[in-house]
């Protein structure tokens, strides 16, 4: 079930559920390094994702780690966002709607990655939904937000 808004990026909006699906006790998930060159400035960012699915497999939370120091504003607000996020799943907004709003976001850092499948990325919230896409997502919406990144690049 899908609606679209008139100002809307894409006419896909998504659907969000009106009641919580929480995660289970005890949960499979995966740990994912990302390394980020900064384009402006030449530093290395390098911080972790944590994924965790539902019984189904389906993404229902995710953590981050390692983006600012401990107890910065910076740390606190990639918490807040990771809070968000995992709410939003597991009160049913779906992947695909979550990853068109976030991704191709730009501000730093944003460059070159370690991870082939994601060579360029225009800041963490970019990397982090693609990512996601790319592990929980379908074909449909990994080659989708490639073809916007490449699309954006030559642009």
């Amino acid at each position: 079930m899908s609606r679209a808004t008139p100002n809307a990026e894409d006419a896909y909006e998504g659907y969000v559920g009106p009641q919580r699906r929480r995660m289970p006790e005890e949960r499979a998930g995966v740990t994912h390094k990302i390394e980020i060159r900064d384009e402006q400035s030449g530093s290395l960012y390098e911080g972790y994702i944590v994924a965790n699915r539902h019984e189904d497999g389906a993404l229902g939370e995710v953590f981050l780690h390692g983006f600012g120091k401990e107890g910065s504003t910076l740390e606190g607000w990639t918490q807040v966002a990771a809070v968000l996020f995992s709410i939003a799943l597991q009160y049913g907004a779906e992947l695909p709607m979550l990853a068109r709003k976030l991704a191709h976001m730009k501000f730093p850092p944003g460059g070159t990655t370690a991870n082939p499948e994601i060579p360029h990325c225009f800041s963490v919230p970019d990397y982090i939904v693609r990512w996601l896409a790319l592990e929980f997502g379908d074909e449909e919406l990994s080659a989708d937000l490639r073809r916007i990144h490449t699309e954006l690049m030559e642009g």
